[in-house]
């Protein structure tokens, strides 16, 4: 068994996944944890001081910020958890945390190597693996630092589609820019 097709994962039922990369998951987890413990760290002395040096209102308002901190210490433990790229006979899906996507496999013309724009706080481009419908549009899209070239070689290899283009190429939506 080569190392691409140890990246695939059988399902008794028929279905088949592709292993994301450890490292990723790692470094992801890693990151939570650190920032998760150094908030509850610092909303924790915030809640000490007020208990012994100004009881009361300020000691309340601790008490709520430590709270939401722990809300969102929690938020980013479970978004960091990796994501499930599986095919059955019936649809492809890409299940991540807070964003799944599905598409019927009958409608799955090639799986596309490209940058696409990414509209937050910080703008960029990231390197993705576009799944591509028969009418040409993007109905997939999935980070390539989650799998290695290999795995997904494999997959596209298992699914019967085309892997093309290069991490070069630049989309936005559902447009190819030129």
């Amino acid at each position: 068994m080569t190392d691409s097709l140890a990246a695939i994962i059988d399902s008794p039922d028929g279905s088949f996944e592709v292993a994301p990369e450890p490292g990723v998951s790692r470094r992801q987890r890693r990151w939570a944890v650190t920032t998760a413990i150094a908030s509850l760290a610092l909303g924790g002395a915030l809640v000490a001081y007020t208990s012994i040096y100004a009881p009361g209102g300020l000691q309340i308002i601790a008490i709520v910020l430590f709270v939401i901190i722990l809300a969102f210490a929690a938020l980013g433990w479970l978004s960091s958890g990796p994501p499930t790229l599986k095919a059955d006979p019936d649809e492809v899906s890409y299940l991540a945390p807070f964003r799944d996507q599905r598409m019927p496999r009958s409608e799955l013309e090639s799986i596309v190597r490209g940058e696409v724009w990414f509209q937050g706080r910080r703008s960029l481009w990231l390197k993705s693996y576009l799944f591509m419908s028969r009418d040409g549009k993007i109905a997939i899209r999935v980070l390539a630092s989650w799998y290695s070239a290999d795995a997904m070689a494999a997959f596209a290899a298992r699914l019967g589609v085309r892997l093309r283009g290069e991490f070069t190429d630049k989309y936005h939506a559902d447009v190819k820019r030129a």
